[in-house]
């Protein structure tokens, strides 16, 4: 019976693989459960030492154990805390998928992430995604026509976001565009190049619409990557000119013209204007500035080791933007906006090397290997985390654990089979 359901499980992690990228973007709540089920399935199919061999040939799954040491850094500082345990703890299991993916993906095949099956996962993903801009989308037109709200701030940055925060929804549209972009280009056609080319438009304007300012910073630099990589390929370099002095012409007259791009462009422009002014937090990027300094404030005053533990982080913040004259910020219960100084903080210099090295080799090895995939991986993954702290959620856990591991594996299986076409 057990080795008639050996026979099976390749299969099933395909499926499950398949889920994962579907969940993902529309409802990452049911990372947990399909976790548990992957690793079933990674106990059921036994022969460990047989399938840990695959270690010695591909050491480059070694990478996998970067995030999993940056979870048993916060396993370590745990017993070494004298802070709220319960806190601390919650931390912990939040981080889980740093440690669990990692593990399940070690051993998988090479097979599952042959150029066909790739394109089904990436197919799954962009449906989750549309799934869920459908679904807030119709949920914030419904909200906002019966209270008067459409088009207003609660339209974009509330009711269009629901259980997922825009800069999170962005960066899932971010993955999901740059998916259709690499589907487009395949000779082999599993979506319709006029259906790519629809979701191409429509994924950016959603991304626009969620008003998330660092999701649209990654945008724009996603779209730059893309269109340079067409141009290059094409050797249509006055169409380069062409689009720079469009996008010039097209964002002067949208500061001009509409409130919203007005008031974007005053935000950026205090920053550069008055960042010295802490006490100033009427805006966001006002805010973050204080919490920058109040991170690493914070750092300098305290263990610069092993940091203070997660669980003083926003007390410390509070303390350090209190000496800053920023009480709007130290009456507030944040963290620091920006995973880097979080970690510094939180775990001190030796938390804070191991964090920038989950960064820093698999960029590297993406440089040597041209896994472009990855590489754009950790570019704009590096982006989203110097405005957020996105590895204090689970979202951005499940998200990095996943696709860490799933962008080595479909680069290395395409350089085993030597079909490296585009990305």
């Amino acid at each position: 019976m057990i080795s008639k359901l050996r026979l099976l499980i390749p299969q099933g992690y395909f499926y499950i693989l398949l889920i994962f990228c579907f969940i993902i973007p529309f409802f990452p709540q049911l990372g947990a459960i399909l976790s548990i089920i992957f690793f079933l399935f990674w106990l059921l199919e036994g022969n460990f030492s047989q399938r840990f061999r695959i270690l010695k040939t591909e050491k480059y799954r070694f990478c996998f154990l970067l995030p999993v040491l940056f979870f048993m850094c916060h396993c370590i500082r745990f017993l070494f805390s004298t802070n709220d345990a319960g806190y601390e703890l919650f931390d912990i299991q939040t981080k889980l998928f740093l440690f669990i993916l990692p593990l399940l993906f070690l051993v998988l095949p090479l097979d599952l992430f042959s150029r066909k099956k790739v394109n089904y996962y990436f197919i799954a993903f962009i449906c989750g995604f549309l799934s869920y801009s459908v679904y807030t989308l119709i949920r914030a037109l419904y909200s906002c026509i019966f209270q008067g709200a459409l088009f207003q701030y609660e339209f974009f940055y509330s009711y269009l976001s629901d259980y997922i925060h825009p800069s999170y929804a962005s960066l899932f549209g971010i993955f999901a565009l740059l998916f259709c972009f690499y589907l487009r280009e395949q000779k082999e056609k599993i979506l319709p190049r006029w259906l790519c080319e629809i979701f191409i438009w429509i994924i950016p304007a959603y991304i626009c619409l969620l008003s998330s300012r660092i999701g649209i910073i990654s945008l724009i630099l996603v779209l730059l990557i893309l269109t340079f990589y067409r141009i290059h390929k094409k050797k249509r370099y006055w169409s380069l000119i062409s689009l720079m002095v469009l996008l010039i012409v097209l964002s002067v007259a949208a500061i001009q013209k509409t409130e919203i791009a007005k008031a974007r462009y005053n935000d950026v422009k205090s920053i550069i204007i008055s960042s010295k002014n802490t006490s100033n937090t009427s805006n966001n990027e006002n805010v973050r500035i204080v919490l920058w300094k109040s991170a690493f404030n914070g750092f300098l005053h305290g263990n610069i080791w092993i940091g203070e533990g997660p669980a003083k982080v926003k007390s410390t913040i509070a303390k350090e933007a209190e000496k800053l004259n920023a009480p709007a910020v130290a009456g507030s219960n944040y963290n620091a906006h920006n995973q880097f100084l979080q970690t510094l903080l939180a775990l001190g210099i030796i938390g804070f090397v191991i964090l920038l090295s989950c960064f820093v080799v698999p960029f590297c090895i993406g440089i040597k290997y041209r896994l472009y995939f990855l590489i754009i991986f950790i570019v704009v993954l590096t982006i989203n985390n110097l405005a957020e702290s996105m590895l204090e959620v689970f979202k951005g856990n499940l998200f990095f654990g996943f696709f860490f591991c799933f962008f080595f594996l479909q680069g290395f299986s395409k350089i085993r089979n030597k079909t490296m076409n585009g990305f």
